[in-house]
């Protein structure tokens, strides 16, 4: 019973993402398009749960489309009675992480990124967003509208995701992101973001896919590595890719 109340859930879920979520989608795959075409590069950064990894060096999907992570660690250990001093100035690590992050990275000005967080409140995705659009950089939101309407921001701007973009896809998950009850449980389960988020990406990326040939240029993409002919066929179109940037 709860497999096929699931099933229905997402089928719900992707019927509203087509009624209300179609006209930014299509904005926001001829936003990519239009950045490609002028020399920019396009970049997708964690959200949820194994969307980059989903949407980057895939079959049938644009190897223009890089993902953007990073990580910074430092070594410098003190004694334990010096640690956590306090400092002349007020500093947040982890936000000044991604400003370094953002403005010594292949990042530039008419570049795109698209950032994404299901409740929309954390701190990295709104402070990495804000860092991109100071520096011209296009962000397209993925997060979704009823979760984040019931958190209070962790960054302390106050900001949520929804309100550092250029463009927001609402990825149409409930507040909570379970969708199913069952007897003797405690809480809902079952979420649907996962769902919500790659759906909206792979149609944003087919949307792109065909801006760009409306604009005569051909984007390259992936066949699957596994077919006859595929170890060749990518080593061609990356090459060309390398050439084009798209």
């Amino acid at each position: 019973m709860v497999a096929q109340n699931y099933v229905n859930t997402i089928h719900g879920l992707l019927d509203r993402i087509s009624a209300e979520q179609m006209e930014n989608i299509t904005k926001a795959g001829q936003m990519i398009a239009e950045s490609w075409a002028n020399g920019g590069a396009v970049f997708i950064t964690d959200m949820g749960h194994g969307t980059a990894q989903e949407m980057t060096n895939r079959a049938g999907g644009l190897m223009a489309l890089r993902r953007f992570g990073f990580g910074m660690s430092l070594d410098n250990p003190i004694a334990a009675s010096q640690q956590n001093r306090a400092r002349e100035q007020a500093i947040e690590a982890d936000l000044e992480h991604v400003k370094t992050a953002v403005r010594t990275s292949q990042l530039r000005k008419g570049d795109v990124v698209l950032a994404g967080s299901v409740s929309g409140k954390n701190r990295w995705p709104i402070e990495l967003c804000i860092q991109c659009m100071e520096i011209g950089v296009k962000v397209i939101v993925l997060t979704s509208i009823e979760y984040t309407s019931n958190v209070k921001s962790l960054h302390p701007s106050g900001k949520k995701l929804a309100d550092v973009g250029d463009l927001v896809v609402d990825i149409c998950a409930p507040y909570g992101d379970a969708s199913q009850e069952i007897e003797g449980l405690p809480c809902k389960v079952m979420p649907v973001s996962g769902i919500g988020f790659i759906a909206c990406l792979w149609m944003i990326c087919g949307t792109a896919m065909e801006a760009m040939l409306a604009k005569g240029l051909r984007p390259h993409v992936y066949t699957s590595h596994n077919r006859d002919g595929g170890p060749e066929f990518n080593e061609k179109e990356l090459a060309a890719y390398n050439e084009t940037g798209y």
